[in-house]
């Protein structure tokens, strides 16, 4: 998923760059990075750097999607919010692609 993510934002995109901090920690385009701040499922803000003991970053088990009304994967699953489970301690960085 995260190699789809960036060859899109490459040749989509024209984000020449784009690549995952994972692999080039210092791109210039950063559409996957490491989890550094979510919220615990109490509300508490969890922070943590790539320096940090990475244990608890993982967003385990289901999560919710609010998927976008004008979206194909919202045509896709018929519905406006889908759950979804994830065991990665990356994440896609949509303000990347939104700002650029």
């Amino acid at each position: 998923m995260q190699v789809a993510l960036i060859e899109f934002a490459r040749n989509v995109a024209g984000m020449e760059n784009a690549n995952s901090t994972e692999f080039v920690p210092d791109c210039k385009y950063p559409v996957v990075a490491l989890i550094t701040e979510w919220r615990d499922e109490d509300g508490n803000v969890e922070v943590r750097s790539e320096k940090s003991d990475l244990g608890g970053t993982m967003r385990l088990g289901a999560q919710q999607c609010q998927l976008s009304d004008d979206s194909l994967v919202r045509q896709l699953y018929g519905e406006p919010t889908i759950t979804e489970r994830h065991r990665s301690p990356l994440r896609s960085q949509q303000h990347v692609v939104e700002t650029d």
